[in-house]
């Protein structure tokens, strides 16, 4: 019996996965179903860069690694405070915290 998957992620983030099941025999396609839709008016974002930079949150909660990605973009360069502590959900989101932002997770 021949096994197929479809893997709800964007091809790039899923080449893992896919290379895992062509190795099990398992042929797969991937769809990517959501992506980052930036609002028209991001001052409020940016007033949120500037607060966690200033130093003005204790903790910063991270649950995916597209959130990662636009906290990066929206810092654009600017350190995070070193007493800011950071949590993350999952694996992957902790391994996007220390490599595009620098820091470990608590």
């Amino acid at each position: 019996m021949a096994y197929q998957a479809l893997i709800l992620r964007n091809p790039a983030r899923a080449a893992a996965t896919v290379q895992e099941f062509e190795q099990l025999g398992i042929t797969s396609w991937c769809a990517q179903l959501i992506e980052t839709a930036w609002p028209r008016d991001r001052s409020q974002l940016h007033r949120m860069g500037e607060e966690l930079v200033a130093g003005r949150y204790s903790w910063l909660v991270f649950t995916s690694v597209n959130t990662v990605h636009v906290v990066e973009q929206v810092l654009a360069g600017r350190q995070l405070p070193g007493e800011l502590r950071i949590a993350s959900v999952g694996q992957k989101t902790t391994e996007a915290i220390a490599r595009l932002l620098g820091r470990p997770v608590h």
